[in-house]
C-alpha cells in the first residue's frame, strides 16, 4: 500500500466539495455544442455513427505512418494487416507495418522526419500489443530499448489477438531539421507491428487512431462522452490537492488513535481517498506517470495500492531489481 497525502477536514466538507467537482463535470459536457463519441468496437453499439472533429485547441505535434518507411527489411506483405474495412479503420491511415517468423538479421525501420522547432519532445508509437521488443534511435544519438513489458495506453482491437496500442517511449531532444530514426527489432524471431509515431510538446491523451488535434464526434441518444481536453491544472476552485501534504509524511507516519488514524506529528485526524492501480503503472513513461499523479491528486486521492504480483514466476522471494527501482520511481511519482 502506496500512501500518497492525507487531508482533513469535516465530513460535509468534502461531500460539498465531490458534488462541486460532479456538478461541473455534467454542466461543462452538456455545454459543448457536440458530443465526442467512439465506434461500435470501442463501445459495444452498433448504433453510433462516427465523425471525427478538429480540436478547438492543441499543442504542436510531428507526425508519421510506420508503413511508409525511408528504408526497411520489413517484407511488402503484412501477416497482421486489416482483412475487413472495419479493421482497417482502427489504423490510423487504414494500414501498418508488420512481420511474423524467424529471421536471419534484426528487422529494421527507417524515416527522415522534419522538425519545425528545436525542443524536447515526448516520443510515441502505437504498436501490436507488446510483441516485438525494441531499440531505436535519432541520428546517432544512443540506443534506446522498449522491452516486451512497455506499458499500454490504450487498445484498439483489429479482430481476436490483434490489437493496436499507444506506447510512451521516453523524451527526447530534437533541432529544427531533417533527422533519422532508426527502429530495430531485438529479436530474431516473432511478431511485430507498427501504426505510426508522434512527436508532442505535451503529453500525448491516447485515443485511439486519432491524431493530437483530432477528437470523435457523434449524437448518442440520452447520452454523451466525456471527452475534456487534457487537464493544465491551473487554478482551479475545485482542486482539492491543496487539502492533502505537499508529500507523503510531511506531518509524520500515519497512527492509529481510538477508531480513527491520525498525523503522528499534529495529531489531525486522517481520512483516506485511495485508489488501486496494477503493476503495468510501473512501466508508464515518466510523463504519463506524473499526469496521473497530479491528476488523482486534484480528485483528492491521498493513498494508492499497488495491486499486483512483483515478484518472479522463478521464485516469489525474488523481486528483479528492475522492478525495484521501477518501484521506488512511482512511489517517487505518487
Amino acid at each position: 500500500m502506496l500512501t500518497k497525502n492525507s487531508y482533513v477536514g469535516s465530513p460535509m466538507r468534502h461531500l460539498l466539495m465531490l458534488f462541486l467537482i460532479a456538478l461541473a463535470l455534467v454542466v461543462a459536457c452538456h455545454g459543448s455544442k457536440s458530443a465526442p463519441v467512439v465506434t461500435d468496437w470501442e463501445t459495444g453499439s452498433a448504433n453510433i455513427t462516427l465523425t471525427i472533429q478538429a480540436r478547438q485547441q492543441a499543442a504542436p505535434f510531428v507526425w508519421w505512418e510506420a508503413e511508409t518507411p525511408s528504408k526497411t527489411s520489413f517484407p511488402s506483405s503484412n501477416p497482421f494487416a486489416p482483412q475487413t474495412k472495419t479493421e482497417a479503420a482502427v489504423l490510423s491511415a487504414g494500414a501498418w507495418v508488420g512481420i511474423n517468423g524467424q529471421y536471419s538479421t534484426l528487422p529494421f525501420l527507417e524515416y527522415e522526419v522534419t522538425i519545425p522547432t528545436t525542443g524536447d519532445y515526448h516520443f510515441y508509437t502505437r504498436k501490436f500489443w507488446h510483441h516485438g521488443p525494441f531499440r531505436w534511435r535519432w541520428d546517432d544519438q544512443p540506443w534506446q530499448a522498449t522491452g516486451d513489458t512497455v506499458y499500454l495506453m490504450d487498445s484498439s482491437p483489429l479482430r481476436q489477438f490483434v490489437v493496436a496500442n499507444w506506447v510512451g517511449l521516453g523524451k527526447v531532444k530534437l533541432t529544427a531539421g531533417r533527422h533519422q530514426l532508426r527502429v530495430e527489432l531485438t529479436k530474431q524471431e516473432g511478431a511485430a507491428a507498427f501504426d505510426c509515431f508522434v512527436l508532442t510538446t505535451t503529453p500525448l491523451k491516447p485515443q485511439g487512431k486519432l491524431k493530437p488535434d483530432q477528437r470523435y464526434q457523434a449524437t448518442i441518444k440520452d447520452g454523451f462522452l466525456f471527452d475534456p481536453d487534457p487537464d493544465e491544472f491551473m487554478p482551479s476552485p475545485i482542486d482539492l490537492r491543496r487539502l492533502n501534504e505537499r508529500f507523503a509524511g510531511e506531518q509524520g507516519f500515519i497512527q492509529r488513535q481510538g477508531e480513527v488514524f491520525i498525523h503522528g506529528n499534529n495529531q489531525q485526524p486522517v481520512r483516506f481517498w485511495a485508489i488501486n492501480t496494477s503493476p503495468e503503472s510501473l512501466y508508464m513513461d515518466a510523463a504519463s506517470l506524473a499526469y496521473m499523479a497530479r491528476f488523482l491528486a486534484k480528485l483528492g486521492v491521498n493513498m494508492v495500492r499497488l495491486h499486483g504480483k512483483l515478484w518472479s514466476d522463478q521464485d516469489f522471494r525474488t523481486i528483479a531489481p528492475d522492478t525495484i527501482a521501477r518501484l521506488h520511481h512511482f512511489v517517487a511519482a505518487m
